[in-house]
Order: structure tokens, then C-alpha cells, then sequence
């Protein structure tokens, strides 16, 4: 029996990362029973998703902010401890935990004695052991990094991406004496029909949340740029993602994005990708240096060629195909090319190009990258 706990998402949160989890782990263990526990309206957005899984409930409080973050994770250290204790009284001996917040995975470390292996999956609260945002992130970063140089052997740990591994261990060198997998964020890859590039307006979408923190600010503004010359009508500009209420005095009419600050289902989501000619992405490296992104796979399955500046984590597959689009030092000169594509439109041959090497990266579970054997060896408890 497999056993998979997300001890802090609801609802649509991190939705399409756990079922391309759990399909990885049916697929490596076919024959293997998966018990999932979630929080009931989080399993709600899976059952459609999910087959042959059993569920189990457990509550999250999700409340944030401020001291309300401290409850949640304390909160989310007792869901663990209930579930390891079950695993215990079962006689299992694995359990995966999907996401985890940086105190209670120190609360975990510190005062929670058990002989169930629980492997952690690492996310973008990883992005806090460089102390690069505000203060609460100050905090969690000295958690975080207490709590990895905690050294259990019943303890290991899914890092989601060779770059971001490299990273960590400059970061926190301890982390190697840990037992720990590198593999790709897992994905449910989709064919996609072949654009037709000269027909259509040019649709240049940001991809993932938009928020101040990752620079989404500068579509909007190159928006309102295109949008008042003579060659608006060339083009469209989409967010793809929930926009975050820092964003407020950024906003305006020039840009396609959700207004009610809530989420895109994946249907819309998917309609907005398959409208879009480029991805584009103004995050620096301090966004993803230490964390993977969803929204990165979301626009290789769409095979669309990326605008980004610089970063570790897209760098490293762009250097793995052979390129994946253009790349640029800062967000201003990533805009200056969107108002050269749009006014004199894109070119062809390094379209393609640079689509033909993005479907290099469809391949089933990224296979050409996943650490497979060292991950069949985490799966039997081997390592």
C-alpha cells in the first residue's frame, strides 16, 4: 500500500501537481493500492482526476497571515502525526507527504518520533532559506533550515529539479549528508495541433500567478505601450493565473485577466493557453532559483516558445534542447522585444525552432531527466 497525504492544500490549490504525482507513483507501482489523504474540497477537484485511489479526509485550516501562520502549521504538524500514528497501528512503512509548511516540517523533525519513512516532497518554500522576501519569510527560511539539517533515517526528501538541487546545496551544503531524490516536477502532458503562426493576432500570455513579487507589473505596462500605437490590433495580452491584490495599482483594461482575484478552473486555464503564441515570464532568478514551477510545465505543454529573463531552473532545460525561446538580462528588454514582435511580427523559423525543441520535454515523465533508478529505489525502500 502506497500512502500520500497533502497535509496543507484546499480546493483547487496545487491540484494539478498531486494528481500528476500520484499517476507517477501508479505508474512506477501499478499494481500497488494509494491511499490519499486530503482535505475534503481538495479531494472534490480530484476524484475526476484520479482512478482506483481510496481517500481519506482530513480538515486544514487555512487561514494566513500573520500569527494565523503559525496555527496552520502547527495544525498541519498534528494532521501528520494522526496519520503516521494510523500508518503505525497498520504496520505500513511509507508515506509521502506532498507539501509542508516550513514550521511545521521543523515541528516534524524536532518532536515526531516514528518508524513510518516519510518521504517530503520540496516546493517553493524552499525559496525561503535565502532570506530574499519579507520578514515572515525571514522566519520561515531559519525554521526551514533547522529543520533540514535535522538528519532522520526514516526521514528523505523529493527535490523537484537538478538546478534547484545544485542551488540547495550551495545554500545549506549539510543537505547532502540527507537521502534525498531528484526528479522533474511531474506533468499529464497533452498533444497539441500545430499553430499557424502568420494568421492570428500575436497572444502574449504570463503564465502562473501575477503578483509585484514576480514583475507581472511590465506586461501590463507594454500592454497599455502596444495598445495605444498604430498596431494594437496585432496583438492580445493574457494573464494566465490569479492575480494577487499587490497588483492593484498595475491593473488595467489592456490586459485579459480574471477580475474577481480568484482562480481559472483548468478548462479555462487550458483555453487561454491553447489561444497563446509566447509564455512569457518577467520572475528573476530570486523566484526560481530554489523552486519549480507548475506554470512552466503548463506552457511546455502547450508548446509555446518562452520570454523570460534569466533564471536557473529555465535555463537549465533550455540548455538541456537546445534552446526554448528568447532570453533576456531584465523585464525592460523582454519588453522591447514583445514591441518589436508586435509591430513587425514574429519570426518564423526560430518559432518553430524553438517549439520543435520544447516537445523534446513531453516525454512520460520526463523521462530524459528523472533520477528513474535512485526513484524505484526510494519507491521500494531501498534507500
Amino acid at each position: 500500500m502506497i500512502f500520500i497525504a497533502d497535509i496543507s492544500s484546499v480546493g483547487i490549490q496545487h491540484e494539478q501537481f498531486n494528481a500528476s504525482f500520484i499517476h507517477l507513483l501508479q505508474q512506477e507501482n501499478p499494481t500497488e493500492p494509494i491511499t490519499f489523504f486530503a482535505d475534503s474540497t481538495h479531494i472534490e477537484f480530484q476524484k475526476n482526476k484520479l482512478d482506483n485511489i481510496q481517500f481519506e479526509e482530513i480538515n486544514i485550516y487555512d487561514r494566513r497571515g500573520g500569527l494565523k501562520e503559525f496555527i496552520r502549521a502547527y495544525l498541519q504538524f498534528k494532521s501528520l502525526k494522526t496519520i503516521i500514528r494510523q500508518l503505525e497501528a497498520k504496520n505500513e512503512r511509507h508515506l509521502f507527504v506532498l507539501l509542508i509548511h516550513p514550521f511545521a516540517h521543523f515541528l516534524f523533525k524536532n518532536f515526531c518520533k516514528s518508524n513510518v519513512r516519510t518521504t517530503l516532497v520540496m516546493h517553493g518554500e524552499l525559496e525561503s532559506l535565502k532570506f530574499n522576501k519579507h520578514f515572515l519569510n525571514k522566519i520561515w527560511g531559519w525554521f526551514l533550515k533547522q529543520a533540514m539539517q535535522i538528519h532522520k533515517t526514516k526521514v528523505s526528501y523529493i527535490i523537484l529539479g537538478e538546478s534547484i538541487y545544485q542551488n540547495l546545496i550551495k545554500v545549506l551544503p549539510d543537505f547532502t549528508g540527507q537521502t534525498s531524490v531528484v526528479i522533474d516536477h511531474p506533468y499529464p502532458f497533452t498533444d497539441k495541433a500545430e499553430k499557424e503562426i502568420t494568421s492570428q493576432r500575436i497572444v502574449f500570455s504570463s503564465i502562473g500567478v501575477a503578483t509585484i513579487h514576480k514583475y507581472t507589473q511590465y506586461l501590463f505596462e507594454v500592454a497599455e505601450q502596444v495598445m495605444k500605437t498604430d498596431f494594437k490590433n496585432n496583438c492580445k495580452f493574457n494573464i494566465c493565473g490569479r492575480v494577487y491584490r499587490d497588483m492593484e495599482g498595475h491593473l488595467n483594461n489592456y490586459v485579459h485577466y480574471k477580475q474577481d482575484f480568484g482562480y481559472y478552473t483548468r478548462e479555462e486555464l487550458d483555453g487561454l493557453l491553447d489561444e497563446s503564441s509566447f509564455a512569457v515570464f518577467y520572475y528573476s532568478n530570486a523566484n526560481y532559483s530554489l523552486c519549480a514551477s507548475g506554470a512552466f510545465w503548463d506552457a511546455v505543454n502547450a508548446e509555446l516558445p518562452f520570454l523570460y529573463v534569466h533564471n536557473d531552473y529555465f535555463d537549465y532545460y533550455s540548455n538541456a534542447v537546445g534552446g526554448i525561446g528568447m532570453v533576456f538580462d531584465t523585464p525592460a528588454e523582454l519588453n522591447e522585444y514583445i514591441l518589436k514582435v508586435a509591430r513587425y511580427g514574429i519570426d518564423t523559423e526560430d518559432y518553430k525552432r524553438f517549439r520543435s525543441n520544447i516537445k523534446k520535454l513531453k516525454l512520460p515523465n520526463n523521462e530524459l531527466f528523472t533520477n528513474k533508478n535512485r526513484f524505484d529505489k526510494l519507491l521500494n525502500n531501498d534507500i
